[in-house]
């Protein structure tokens, strides 16, 4: 009897590690059902500006009928390096969701009129960067992982091979993982997406971010005015002392930027999670021009002394009541496992004490800080006197020239 348990363990386990998609399911009561493919390819891996964005709206396109009779809906995100393409259905129609994504990961068939939908979409509204979304053009600008956002000449040039081609390298069985939740069969989704199963050849590597020096200051013409300050995080023991080096500096009416500038600012902060990068901001958006200079040199000399000195306990016992009350927010909201696997699948925290984080900060290095700087140009002439250069963007991240102060 014992032996045979070890059979059928062994047997489940190597059904498992055989199968070459990372396949996660959670069957709950739940009316609907939600199915998930999550890549490690981002805007970095594309090759063509947008040819991301065209295939996830090539394939809402290519099943929308489908998706509008049974009231699904698509969802989809896209980072540097990691992205995924999602599909929210009601549990009487799971099959639908099943259809939609398992044709991303295993149809290489690209129905021309859908594809030319999609393209004609993306044209009417093309997608534009925020100003925290340029961290990785000012650290790596002009190349792959710096990746501006498209144009419409970059729209209109993608081809089914272009598509053909990103879904053999980023949704390939063997790289994706499907997340599966909510009212539906396990062994049926299963049995539907491992019939698929073939000899897939290993896919394309991905774009790893290159080792290059920064645009320390960058400029951004804009109408609004904005400090936003960056910082470049490639070890995951980097990324909570960072968070709780902008908590101390930007939570607002506490933190040191906020009081230094009353009524001069408002803040704004976070961290973008990557796979292989991540990067935290601060965004100081100054409310009268003529404070632009004076919001620049303090911020970075309060910053840079913020690293030297380290993080104070009482800043420390904030920042964590903080964070335990964003977790366990994020623990009540519905798809537990989605919201897991694609937090998995990108950078994690390193629970650190005080000492340990103020010991990473006074190591932190300088070329791993940048600032982008937005508003009208005759107002940065008093800045560039003071640095050595300001390099010069678009709105879509693509660096023009540089200002010299020479």
């Amino acid at each position: 009897m014992e032996r045979k348990i070890k059979l059928i363990f062994i047997f489940f386990f190597l059904n498992y590690m055989i199968f070459p998609v990372n396949l996660i399911m959670r069957a709950t009561q739940n009316e609907l059902v939600s199915i998930t493919v999550v890549s490690p390819c981002g805007r970095a891996d594309e090759g063509i500006s947008g040819l991301l964005s065209v295939l996830f709206l090539y394939q809402r396109e290519k099943w929308r009928k489908s998706l509008w009779n049974s009231g699904g809906r698509v969802e989809a995100k896209i980072n540097e390096d990691s992205s995924y393409f999602r599909v929210i259905a009601l549990k009487n129609y799971w099959n639908v969701a099943t259809n939609v994504t398992e044709s991303l990961i295993f149809d290489s068939q690209i129905n021309p009129i859908s594809l030319e939908t999609a393209k004609k979409i993306l044209v009417m509204s093309l997608p534009r960067p925020t100003l925290e979304d340029f961290g990785p053009f000012l650290f790596y600008p002009m190349s792959e992982y710096g990746h501006p956002f498209p144009v419409i000449a970059d729209i209109m040039k993608i081809n089914s091979s272009h598509l053909r081609a990103l879904k053999n390298k980023c949704f390939s069985p063997s790289r994706v993982r499907v997340i599966v939740e909510g009212g539906f069969v396990p062994s049926v989704v299963k049995n539907i997406y491992m019939k698929k199963i073939a000899d897939y050849p290993p896919p394309p590597r991905l774009v790893e971010p290159p080792d290059r020096p920064p645009i320390g200051v960058g400029f951004l013409p804009d109408d609004e005015y904005h400090v936003i300050w960056f910082f470049k995080l490639i070890e995951e023991r980097e990324i909570l002392p960072i968070k709780y080096l902008i908590h101390s500096l930007a939570m607002n009416s506490e933190g040191l930027l906020y009081t230094m500038f009353s009524g001069k600012i408002r803040v704004n902060s976070g961290i973008k999670y990557g796979r292989n990068v991540s990067f935290g901001w601060i965004d100081l958006k100054v409310n009268d021009p003529k404070d632009l200079r004076e919001v620049f040199f303090v911020s970075r000399r309060v910053i840079y002394g913020k690293l030297r000195t380290g993080i104070e306990e009482e800043e420390y016992n904030r920042a964590r009541k903080y964070e335990l009350g964003r977790e366990k927010y994020y623990k009540s909201l519905p798809w537990p496992i989605f919201r897991r696997e694609w937090k998995a699948i990108r950078m994690r925290e390193k629970k650190m004490s005080i000492e340990q984080m103020n010991n990473v900060l006074k190591n932190f290095p300088l070329r791993s800080t940048s600032v982008l700087i937005t508003g009208r140009e005759n107002n940065i002439k008093e800045i560039l006197d003071r640095v050595s250069s300001i390099g010069v963007f678009d709105s879509l991240g693509r660096f023009m020239y540089e200002l010299s102060s020479e």
